[in-house]
């Protein structure tokens, strides 16, 4: 089989456009499958979407419903048990246009290190949701580009690739959203893989939990202030994700490994964001200070004058008793 598209799931997919745009490929039916990973044990909806196709089947991993949803063992196993030569993972909730496979298999028949990315186009939140569309067409004009290098949008390699490169990390610190796909990104790069952007676009239909990230919106607002002394934080992904992806783009390192990972966070530096503040808030700090000691100037200015006023008119009475 030539190529193998693998999404995954954690049981909590509001649509399944993307397996019917898949499944519907002009590509030959016969040279392609599609593997839907979910990382719990799914449900009837993504089973009966699934057997409508004979080129789709389902793998549920069967973690317990208490465990953090992990994208990269999701697909590392998908991989695993896939048979294409190239493997194509797009997040669960895109859209492609029906020719998309075909056109990124010439780039890879002529390209093996090929690490292939396509720009992810996004809609915005509606007014009325009921209104968010899949449809391509309509999508064309209800999208745009709002992050030039979402690495995670939909991105494919050749398997050999993937797996000499370890295939996703599988650190619980890259468990629930992040930068899984940045820091493979990351590896890949160091491998001396060629890296390119295709400008066959994906599309990212609006939905309720669209923009959630691996950390609370509070502490997102501190991350993005303690980003100002610690460049290599992430705000979006969390300091965990975000020291392990700088380590890994300093050492130059090319093979998911859980213990290296291990060994990195227990080398992390200590951040403390409830003791950090923003450049603008030092800014107003530093400006409310500077009118502080301008009034007091402004106040110590007329004291003095005042003094000096009344030490004139008093040499001045004394003067006139001389006289």
């Amino acid at each position: 089989m030539k190529i193998s598209i693998i999404t995954w799931d954690a049981n909590f997919r509001e649509k399944l456009h993307t397996i019917d745009c898949f499944a519907n490929q002009s590509f030959d039916k016969a040279e392609f499958e599609f593997i839907w990973v979910d990382f719990y044990n799914s449900n009837d909806k993504v089973r009966e979407k699934i057997n409508q196709y004979e080129n789709c089947r389902l793998l549920t991993l069967g973690h317990s419903p208490d465990e953090s949803w992990h994208l990269g063992k999701c697909i590392n196993e998908g991989v695993k048990a896939s048979t294409g030569e190239l493997v194509v993972l797009p997040d669960g909730d895109i859209l492609v246009a029906s020719d998309y496979l075909a056109s990124i298999n010439e780039f890879h028949d002529n390209q093996r290190d090929l690490l292939l990315y396509c720009r992810r186009y996004d809609e915005s939140e509606s007014e009325d949701p009921t209104q968010s569309s899949v449809d391509i067409q309509d999508l064309e004009s209800r999208t745009k580009l709002l992050n030039p290098l979402n690495y995670a949008g939909c991105f494919s390699l050749a398997k050999e690739l993937f797996q000499s490169l370890g295939g996703h990390e599988e650190h619980e610190a890259f468990s629930g959203p992040g930068m899984n796909a940045y820091e493979l990104y990351i590896r890949a790069r160091n491998s001396s893989a060629s890296v390119k952007w295709f400008n066959k676009k994906i599309y990212h239909p609006w939905h309720a939990s669209t923009g959630i990230s691996s950390v609370e919106d509070r502490e997102r607002s501190r991350l993005k202030v303690a980003r100002e002394y610690y460049p290599w934080i992430n705000p979006y992904s969390g300091l965990s994700q975000s020291w392990v992806s700088h380590c890994r783009e300093m050492n130059l390192d090319t093979v998911a490994s859980v213990s290296n990972v291990e060994q990195y966070l227990s080398d992390m530096p200590e951040v403390k964001l409830e003791n950090l503040r923003s450049n603008s808030e030092l800014q107003e700090e530093n400006s409310r200070v500077n009118k502080q000691v301008l009034k007091i100037e402004d106040e110590l200015h007329s004291i003095q004058s005042l003094w000096f006023v009344k030490a004139y008119l008093k040499l001045k009475s004394s003067v006139s008793n001389l006289m």
